[in-house]
């Protein structure tokens, strides 16, 4: 257990680690219209840094990376 993390997080997060894949592969992409959404309003360009706090599968990541951002993502 890490200290400070109440047991039942810590059970949660075990349990999503042994189940992402089927998680990823269950869960709907985001559409390609709300990722270029979110690109076009924070007027992103190819090159630019991102941070993901708490990226999961990459679900949201993994369509930014493929326009070219450069992503440092961070999990718990």
């Amino acid at each position: 257990m890490m200290i400070g993390v109440p047991d039942d997080r810590e059970r949660l997060r075990t349990t999503f680690d042994s189940a992402a894949s089927r998680y990823h592969d269950a869960r709907p992409d985001y559409p390609a219209e709300l990722i270029g959404e979110l690109v076009g309003l924070a007027d992103l360009r190819p090159g630019a840094r991102l941070l993901a706090a708490g990226c999961g599968t990459g679900k949201a990541t993994i369509p930014l990376a493929s326009r070219g951002f450069l992503i440092t993502c961070v999990e718990r």
